[in-house]
């Protein structure tokens, strides 16, 4: 089953692979496999955490959407979708190949959205990479065109996510311990002239779950914090047994921490 999903979807080109997954990925070893990750994660998820099924959410926002590697691998969903990414490049891939209302966005906010539009808000592998005043700017926007008791799932480098780099770079383990989080440069996996696109503001924070929790708790009541790595996290009882069966054959998890969130 995971195999037909895979060959059912055309993959972007190299380096719309690379904006997103930070390398390319010629064999498909990660890209096109981490996202059906991803979206049986958010499905069982939803419905363990936030106690209903991913149907039930009418509007649907991917902040940050990319090449929609999560739910573009979800083909029955019905949901309406909408998506933005600051790469045209990388709207233009989603508009030609997936239902939905996708757009270009700037660094900072606003959206071109109302007050309390969006039933479930989702960003995976953003606030990873938002300096923390952005991320104060994009909570707060995120906040305004999510509805009242509405959620939103994020992720973050984490916990387990800070561990690996700190190991290889213990000198910023103070600073680290100190502030609670860490803002380095980003440096892309690769480095290549044929990348369509690159952004300067792009950095790579690494951040305690308890900082990250605090931050968070300003603009929304944060229900759960996700275990990275752990492959059967967000199983249930609900949970049927081929996602059971695709999650132990991967085994892995979501790698970085993912936060359920609900709008106060």
């Amino acid at each position: 089953m995971i195999i037909e999903i895979f060959k059912k979807i055309k993959l972007p080109d190299q380096s719309l692979i690379a904006h997103v997954n930070g390398n390319y990925d010629e064999q498909d070893n990660w890209f096109n496999k981490g996202g059906y990750l991803l979206a049986l994660h958010l499905k069982l998820a939803c419905q363990k955490i936030l106690k209903k099924p991913l149907s039930d959410f009418y509007r649907i926002f991917d902040f940050g959407v990319g090449c929609n590697r999560i739910f573009g691998r979800i083909p029955t969903i019905q949901n309406q979708l909408f998506g933005c990414d600051i790469s045209k490049d990388c709207i233009n891939y989603c508009e030609n190949h997936f239902r939905g209302k996708y757009f270009t966005c700037k660094h900072s906010p606003p959206l071109s959205f109302e007050n309390e539009h969006f039933d479930l808000v989702c960003s995976y592998s953003v606030f990873s990479h938002l300096p923390i005043n952005l991320m104060h700017d994009w909570l707060k926007e995120l906040k305004r065109v999510t509805k009242k008791n509405g959620f939103l799932i994020l992720s973050a480098h984490g916990d387990k996510m800070s561990k690996i780099y700190l190991d290889a770079n213990p000198h910023l383990k103070t600073e680290y311990d100190r502030n609670g989080l860490i803002e380095i440069e980003y440096e892309p996996l690769i480095i290549s002239n044929e990348l369509k696109f690159s952004s300067s503001v792009y950095k790579n924070i690494y951040i305690k779950n308890s900082k990250m929790e605090e931050i968070l708790s300003h603009y929304f009541e944060v229900i759960y914090t996700g275990k990275a790595l752990e492959p059967l996290e967000f199983v249930s009882d609900e949970t049927e047994k081929s996602d059971i069966k695709h999650l132990e054959e991967m085994n892995i998890g979501t790698m970085q921490e993912m936060f359920f969130l609900r709008n106060k």
